[in-house]
């Protein structure tokens, strides 16, 4: 498994995104957007994790450790839920007619 660019931007590229997002929130939504809020740093966090292996110098003899592939799935892993958690609310806000702002 050879580690590019494009392999580190589907897991880097997501959780930079992800924080950015900005969740503005109804009364009753407070636990909601907390819990989101915590899946989203948790996503950057564990992304950040991969920052070490893919500022790599010289890739011709570059072999994946399993420290890499446990931090690249927890990343992925953090990254999905924080992205099915902010579709949920995305969704509770378009059923119930609470707009984004």
């Amino acid at each position: 498994m050879r580690l590019d660019k494009k392999h580190v931007t589907k897991v880097v590229a997501p959780s930079v995104l992800a924080t950015a997002v900005m969740v503005a929130v109804a009364p009753g939504q407070v636990d909601a957007a907390s819990s989101i809020s915590n899946l989203v740093k948790q996503a950057q966090l564990s992304s950040n994790q991969l920052v070490s292996f893919y500022e790599i110098k010289n890739q011709e003899n570059l072999v994946i450790s399993n420290d890499f592939l446990e931090k690249y799935q927890k990343a992925t892993s953090d990254i999905l839920k924080a992205e099915k958690a902010l579709k949920d609310l995305k969704m509770i806000r378009i059923l119930t007619g609470i707009k984004l702002s």
